[in-house]
């Protein structure tokens, strides 16, 4: 059944990008990967975005994959790599901001030698996105879709003037500090034993090692800046962000350090030591476990897979195939179209798309929707070209107004939505 096989997939996908997460350190011999792993496993946000039925997790498997890739300078695989990127999800244009990312920090280690600038790398990827979007079978209905997703809606954003979807709002900063507590802190002591062990001089310089650190960095400090325009790029910041603190810390700590041994000698000191340590454990796992049990909360509050369903189905059995349906709420779009694909619905997913398709007709379906329109039947009938209209019974105002107007007549009703057709 579908919504299995979607269940499944989410949990394959969500799986895998840990495993991924896990391995990239591994690969690139940073120590102890699991405890990295479990902090970003202690942020809500980004395990929500990946336990999303969405292609999110494959994306940032990508992007790790591309990291490696051009690390180890390997630009036939990137560029195979960066045309099937296109093909699988629409932030490719995340490839061209993560080569900018490692292209920046050779520069910087290389104090700008524009001689230096790795032009293999630019061709490479700019050869296998350009590829990937001419040779696609979308070809070229696809070019018009990307520059309304990745430039209107991903980069100019309506949300001031178009209802979009939550993801797409800016993150409260405050939201941004206190969904990472735990990789905040990590931040913090990694920057103060980066700094202690630079004025001891015990930090030696190793330019492929900081070039790495750097593109890291640059690469996640872009990704804060888009999650705080749009919430939605906390599952890309999370990861690469913890990664940056992974690599700098490993950087700046001795290679024969042993955690388990200070963490022992620590202990043994003083009771005070007893007291800090206890008080940093029990702290990590309240923290963890209470952020893990508050997204379990959030997540069961969701809705049943049956919503509209009956009204979809006498929709289906009752009104000619492909004809319109007017609905004023376009966050009901996916439960409709997945009872009924037969018919075609005035809004979807992203609103956007609508405002820019027509931008009189988008705002003439905003009034409707709220109840500012006296004779909503004409504007249905005559600028929509539909005589069939679903609410839900949430939609209690205009229910009010509907009711009320003779020309509305009562087609089918039951607990979550009525329909009515015009005469």
């Amino acid at each position: 059944p579908p919504l299995l096989a979607v269940k499944i997939a989410s949990i394959i996908f969500a799986t895998a990008v840990i495993f991924f997460f896990y391995f990239f350190l591994k690969r690139w011999q940073i120590r102890w990967p699991l405890f990295y792993t479990l902090i970003l496993l202690s942020i809500p946000a980004f395990v929500f975005r990946i336990n999303l039925a969405k292609a999110g997790p494959l994306s940032i498997i990508v992007l790790l994959i591309a990291l490696s890739l051009i690390w180890q300078k390997r630009y036939w695989a990137l560029g195979i790599l960066s045309f099937f990127y296109v093909w699988l999800h629409g932030g490719w244009g995340l490839m061209i901001i993560l080569a900018a990312c490692a292209i920046i920090s050779d520069l910087l280690i290389n104090k700008w030698a524009l001689k230096r600038i790795n032009w293999k790398l630019i061709a490479t990827v700019t050869i296998g996105l350009t590829a990937g979007l001419i040779i696609n079978p979308s070809f070229p209905n696809n070019l018009q879709f990307y520059w309304e997703q990745v430039v209107q809606i991903g980069l100019i954003n309506y949300q001031g003037i178009v209802a979009v979807g939550v993801e797409w709002y800016p993150m409260k900063i405050t939201d941004f500090l206190t969904t990472n507590v735990l990789g905040w802190i990590l931040t913090i002591g990694t920057f103060s034993v980066f700094l202690w062990r630079v004025k001891t001089g015990g930090a030696t310089v190793n330019k492929e090692k900081f070039k790495q650190i750097l593109t890291l960095y640059i690469f996640s400090g872009l990704l804060a800046v888009m999650t705080l325009k749009s919430m939605r790029f906390i599952e890309y910041f999370a990861p690469f962000f913890i990664l940056a603190n992974a690599f700098l810390l490993d950087f700046s700590l001795p290679q024969n350090f042993s955690p388990r041994d200070e963490i022992k000698k620590f202990w043994k000191k003083n009771a005070v030591n007893k007291i800090i340590v206890s008080y940093l454990l029990i702290t990590w796992l309240v923290v963890f476990i209470g952020k893990n049990i508050e997204l379990r909360d959030f997540t069961v509050k969701g809705f049943s897979w049956q919503y509209l369903a009956g009204a979809s189905e006498w929709l289906k059995q009752n009104t000619p195939e492909r004809s319109l349906i007017f609905h004023t709420q376009w966050s009901d779009w996916p439960m409709l179209f997945y009872h009924n694909s037969n018919n075609v619905y005035t809004a979807g997913m992203d609103p956007t798309f609508f405002y820019r398709y027509d931008q009189e007709l988008y705002k003439t379906w905003v009034t409707i929707g709220a109840r500012q329109e006296t004779k909503p039947e004409e504007k249905i009938k005559n600028d929509f070209g539909t005589n069939i209209l679903l609410l839900k019974l949430t939609e209690k105002k205009l229910l009010e107004q509907i009711e009320k107007n003779p020309q509305f007549v009562l087609k089918y009703e039951d607990k979550e939505a009525k329909i009515f057709e015009i005469q």
